[in-house]
């Protein structure tokens, strides 16, 4: 569990990282949709289907948020390296 609870805090914080200079840059929609699909697509059905159908414990929910944030950095790492954040306009036209 030791060794799942690093990989936890490593990839939360460079999900968080990563997360939060796009919010910063004005790419919120992208951050908050990778969040909700990969939270409710894999972290969320995973994790029940692991303790509920087939018996897991805590170690196994743990492994699956583990993927979760590994996943989620990985997502929006590869949206960071995209570029498409330089192409968000956060104001309008300067008014004179």
């Amino acid at each position: 569990m030791l060794m799942l609870s690093c990989a936890w805090q490593l990839f939360d914080a460079a999900a968080m990282v990563i997360g939060e200079a796009l919010r910063a840059a004005g790419d919120t929609l992208a951050t908050s949709m990778a969040r909700g699909v990969i939270a409710w697509g894999v972290f969320v059905p995973g994790a029940w289907l692991t303790v509920r159908r087939y018996g897991g414990g805590d170690v196994h929910a743990v492994a699956w948020l583990v993927l979760y944030l590994a996943l989620l950095a990985l997502v929006l790492w590869l949206r960071f390296r995209s570029g498409q954040w330089r192409r968000i306009q956060l104001t309008g036209p300067p008014a004179h």
